[in-house]
């Protein structure tokens, strides 16, 4: 990252976003970042201008030093959004996104994709496989992916590097793990089917650490899953938490059917304002099917992990003081 004295960062407000502009501020050779998002960076530095746009509209901003591009910027909220929303954002945008870096000669961009480019099976997937998306939000990420792929092949000092991250989690995470971690200490948690449903995950402070560690690779390689390597079921999830935090492990299982259809009914309830639910056939879905993905392209690039899932809890968990997952 020493050859740059500027960074981009769209979406840099996020979850991830937040994360990857810490560190990117300790770099002494970085004298601007500019945040492309919503809202403004919770960040207080004087490092930080906040561009306060939405990247479905053009991008004017105008740079004039050497920069590396990171796109960050996406709805990833499932479910949360009609189907168009996700194309309007994720791949609409990312051509914006295109245009601007084509406007500024920014040659080297890191995009954060997706492991739902992935038809959800119990399989392996590795970056050589076929992809096959089921949603919208995956078939957006997916024609976001070929887009850029198109940019890079039509000039060849460019640099591309897409990340396709497994469910990420961490300090500042508002998604599925404090989902998990609040039906664990209540003692609400019901497995979907089955125990056996395969998720792979990865640690944030970890995910940072291999963007970090491409931007001072020469590699050729576009297409990196990223998880940890380990083999993660709901129920080795569950029990690692609940050793943890001395909550009773779960061991309710109810039919994958019978939970779809109740999902569905309070969802009407929902709609209609009957009920306040989060209960949704999406997260249903999510229970019971596999997202598992492997991360060969990391380990045969040479990148070494700082944690397993067990130490990445254990870290998370004293960042918070040892109180609930935040």
């Amino acid at each position: 990252m020493s050859k740059f004295s500027t960074a981009i960062v769209t979406g840099g407000s996020g979850f991830i976003g937040t994360h990857l502009i810490n560190r990117i501020i300790q770099k002494k050779n970085i004298e601007i970042i500019y945040n492309i998002d919503l809202l403004p960076s919770k960040i207080d530095n004087k490092k930080i201008i906040n561009i306060i746009q939405n990247i479905r509209n053009p991008i004017e901003l105008e740079i004039d030093k050497p920069a590396v591009l990171f796109h960050l910027a996406a709805l990833s909220k499932e479910p949360g959004f009609k189907d168009k929303e996700y194309f309007n954002t994720n791949y609409f945008g990312t051509l914006n996104v295109i245009k601007f870096a084509e406007n500024n000669f920014i040659n080297n961009i890191i995009f954060t994709s997706t492991m739902m480019v992935y038809y959800p099976s119990d399989t392996r997937k590795i970056e050589s496989d076929h992809v096959r998306p089921y949603t919208a939000y995956g078939q957006s990420k997916l024609f976001a992916e070929k887009a850029l792929i198109a940019w890079k092949d039509r000039n060849h000092s460019r640099y591309l590097s897409i990340i396709r991250p497994s469910v990420v989690f961490g300090k500042g995470d508002v998604g599925n793990y404090p989902r998990l971690f609040r039906l664990l200490k209540a003692n609400r948690f019901v497995y979907v089917g089955r125990k056996s449903t395969i998720k792979s995950s990865v640690y944030i402070h970890e995910l940072i650490n291999f963007i970090f560690f491409l931007l001072k690779q020469a590699d050729n390689r576009v297409l990196y899953n990223f998880s940890f390597p380990e083999k993660l079921t709901i129920e080795k999830i569950n029990n690692i938490i609940c050793d943890l935090f001395n909550f009773k492990k779960p061991n309710l299982i109810l039919p994958y059917g019978t939970l779809f259809v109740l999902a569905n009914i309070f969802e009407w309830l929902n709609y209609f304002g009957m009920l306040k639910s989060e209960i949704h056939h999406r997260r249903i879905q999510k229970l019971f099917f596999s997202t598992n993905i492997f991360p060969k392209a990391v380990l045969d690039n040479g990148y070494k992990f700082n944690y397993d899932f067990k130490s990445s809890i254990i870290h998370w968990k004293n960042s918070c003081y040892g109180q609930d997952l935040n």
